[in-house]
């Protein structure tokens, strides 16, 4: 039997608008693009604009239950995912979510 041809595994992005636009009408750019998700493989990092950013084991906490961004032996790959992010933004144009590139330049 023949191996699958199995495509190669990329990472997933999303765009998350905040709870006041979701639930409240906020039609302000920064509330439209709050959050910005990576999901590649077993790990799901938000990188947050008004909030605390999140990262999660999914093979561990499938729930998603303890945030580990803060973890010191996860900021590598809180930097990694961001520059995923920045990456995905750059092809894509930065648009509403200019704000990370400017997030990421303050960091460097």
């Amino acid at each position: 039997m023949e191996a699958l041809n199995r495509p190669e595994r990329r990472p997933v992005f999303a765009e998350i608008a905040s709870l006041d636009a979701i639930y409240h009408g906020a039609q302000e750019p920064g509330q439209l693009a709050a959050h910005v998700m990576v999901r590649d493989e077993n790990w799901k990092y938000i990188w947050n604009r008004f909030d605390i950013d999140e990262l999660y084991d999914l093979n561990t906490d499938p729930g998603e239950m303890n945030n580990i961004a803060d973890d010191s032996e996860h900021l590598n790959r809180v930097a990694s995912m961001r520059d995923q992010i920045v990456e995905m933004i750059c092809h894509t144009g930065p648009g509403p979510y200019e704000w990370c590139l400017l997030e990421s330049e303050k960091n460097e």
